[in-house]
């Protein structure tokens, strides 16, 4: 393959690559960020991933904890803001292609606990979370029902006697099923729950349940867990399943910074807030999957797009004489198949950009 293939399709190009970064992370200043961010990862031999895919899945599944312990202990280490740290997990994820089980730990287990927790409660975990003194997890997601959250079968139900609700898998379908860092990782999970009191359904809330003992890591008595085994693709992370036989928590434990119960199993909204605010940290996850879709797309484009310009494949059927062959990439059906996924993935990962505003 001719070396000189590559740089002179570069060259050929009307469009500024270094101008188009500015434009797809919003600014020339952001771009420079994301480079020096990049380079405690690119410089540190913790991060080289070229045999990944040769790995077991158990083996994938430490290596990726691995990485993502190195790049907080980077974040430490350099005194990173928590805006910076976020970046550097994402940029983690984004050269290695590697998610790891602590990924939802910060992208929905933190982000659930600021948001629907009051302050007070927030005083309980959040340190404790921030500095990974606890792992959670996302709970929602059940064997039977996901997206459709009001068709959530596990129960909450408020006992007054014991000031504790208890927590129940009554069926089959109601086990939870998927949630990542479930099957290994996760000690804490914000479990999502129809709350029953005096036998009336509230609807679904969300509640803080300790899944494993933080000595041994044994699953809490009651609490069934297990792993939903190889899957087609992020067999780095433990993605599990979780039943519940009357386990108790506390009153306290339910998210309550928009709807609270008293101790006399009273139900008092806290604000007109609508109830699908419970929903926003799966909403805003998927967002972030916007973002992702579009530069896994980007890799994929890169990659297929590059090797086609190297690889050359028979002679122009217009010069009979040349003994020339052509780059693959100049085949009109090459093009047609490339080029509007190549369009795809700027249109995707700037769609992307937009759902913080």
């Amino acid at each position: 393959m001719p070396s000189g293939c590559l740089e002179a399709e570069r060259k050929g190009s009307p469009v500024p690559a270094r101008e188009l970064a500015f434009v797809l992370h919003k600014s020339k200043r952001n771009v420079e960020r994301l480079e020096r961010l990049e380079q405690l990862l690119l410089q540190d031999p913790v991060f080289n991933h070229e045999k990944m895919n040769y790995l077991t899945r158990g083996e994938q599944y430490k290596r990726a904890l691995q990485m993502s312990a190195r790049v907080e202990i980077l974040a430490r280490r350099n005194r990173l803001s928590e805006e910076d740290t976020e970046q550097l997990r994402l940029i983690f994820q984004g050269i290695t292609s590697c998610s790891a089980a602590t990924t939802l730990h910060t992208l929905m287990f933190i982000k659930n606990l600021g948001l629907l927790f009051t302050d007070e409660q927030q005083t309980r975990w959040m340190e404790m979370a921030k500095q990974w003194r606890m792992v959670g997890c996302y709970a929602q997601t059940e064997l039977g029902h996901g997206s459709n959250v009001r068709g959530l079968e596990t129960t909450a139900t408020y006992i007054p006697a014991t000031d504790e609700f208890e927590i129940h898998s009554p069926t089959l379908t109601s086990m939870k099923w998927w949630p990542g860092a479930l099957a290994r990782t996760a000690n804490f999970g914000v479990v999502y729950a129809r709350l029953l009191l005096g036998g009336k359904d509230y609807g679904v809330h969300n509640f803080m349940v300790q899944l494993r003992d933080l000595e041994t890591h044994d699953a809490m008595p009651g609490v069934t867990l297990g792993d939903v085994g190889p899957k087609i693709g992020f067999n780095n992370v433990d993605n599990g399943y979780c039943s519940f036989n009357r386990v108790r928590i506390p009153r306290l434990n339910m998210g309550m910074r928009f709807a609270t119960v008293t101790r006399e199993g009273k139900y008092v909204k806290n604000s007109d807030v609508p109830q699908e605010v419970l929903y926003f940290t799966m909403l805003q996850t998927r967002m972030v999957f916007i973002r992702s879709a579009g530069v896994n797309l980007a890799k994929a484009c890169t990659i297929s797009i590059r090797y086609s310009a190297v690889r050359q494949q028979g002679y122009d059927a217009n010069y009979p004489k040349s003994k020339e062959e052509l780059s693959v990439l100049d085949y009109q059906t090459q093009q047609y198949r490339l080029f509007p996924l190549l369009a795809a993935a700027y249109a995707i990962v700037l769609t992307g950009t937009l759902y913080p505003r």
